[in-house]
C-alpha cells in the first residue's frame, strides 16, 4: 500500500508537472492578435486598438484616439513634453528596430482612402503621393492580406479614410523587442551622459607659467 501511494503521488506530480510545462509552451508559441484600426471622417479621427489572446480568452479593446481621459491639466502635458527630444535614436538602432519589427508576422494591412478638393493641381498631387506611399509600403511589409485603395474626387472638399493593421506577433517576438528597445535606451543614455561630462576629462590642474 505504501508503494502504490508513493507511486500514485509521483504519477499525479508527473502529470502537474507535464500540464504546466505544456501551458508555458502554447503561452511563448502563440500568437497575440494586435489590431489597430483608425478611422477618417474629415476631421473626426479615432484611432482603436484591440488586443487578443489565447483563443479571446484576453480581449482588450481600447481607444488611444481622441484620449478618454480629458480633465488633465495643460501643465501635466507640459511636463510630459519637456522630457521629449532628451534621448536621439542612431542610425543602427533604427536599423536593429526595423530588422526586429520586420520579424513580426503581419497578418493584414488594409487601407481604404476617399478624399476631394476643387483645386485639380492639389488632388492631383496627393493621389500621386498616396500611390507612392502605398508602393513603399507593399515594398516593405511582407502581409498574408494587403488592400490598399485610394479613391480622388475632383468635385468637392472631404476626407475620408479607414485603415487596419493585423500583426500577430508571439510573446518571444515582443520580448526581444522590448529586449532590444531597452538596450538601445541604456545606450543612448550612458552616451548622453558621457557626452555631458566630457568636459570633466581635462586635467584642469595648473603647472605653473608655460610662456
Amino acid at each position: 500500500m505504501r508503494y502504490n501511494g508513493i507511486f500514485d503521488l509521483s504519477f499525479l506530480l508527473l502529470i502537474i508537472l507535464l500540464l504546466i510545462v505544456g501551458i508555458i509552451i502554447i503561452t511563448l508559441k502563440s500568437s497575440l492578435h494586435i489590431i489597430i484600426s483608425s478611422k477618417i471622417r474629415n476631421e473626426d479621427i479615432s484611432i482603436k486598438i484591440n488586443i487578443k489572446y489565447l483563443f479571446n480568452l484576453i480581449n482588450i479593446d481600447k481607444q488611444l484616439y481622441p484620449p478618454s481621459n480629458k480633465g488633465k491639466s495643460s501643465s501635466s502635458n507640459k511636463k510630459k513634453g519637456n522630457k521629449k527630444g532628451k534621448g536621439k535614436l542612431l542610425n543602427k538602432d533604427y536599423l536593429t528596430l526595423y530588422r526586429l519589427f520586420k520579424k513580426i508576422k503581419i497578418h493584414e494591412v488594409y487601407s481604404k482612402i476617399e478624399f476631394g478638393s476643387e483645386i485639380i493641381n492639389f488632388t492631383t498631387f496627393i493621389y500621386v503621393l498616396i500611390n507612392a506611399i502605398y508602393g513603399n509600403i507593399a515594398n516593405i511589409v511582407d502581409a498574408d492580406k494587403i488592400h490598399l485603395g485610394v479613391t480622388p474626387n475632383f468635385t468637392k472638399n472631404y476626407l475620408k479614410a479607414d485603415m487596419k493593421v493585423h500583426a500577430k506577433p508571439t510573446i518571444r517576438d515582443l520580448v526581444t523587442v522590448a529586449r532590444a528597445g531597452y538596450k538601445i535606451y541604456k545606450n543612448n543614455k550612458g552616451n548622453k551622459e558621457d557626452g555631458t561630462n566630457e568636459s570633466n576629462r581635462f586635467n584642469k590642474k595648473s603647472y605653473g607659467n608655460n610662456s
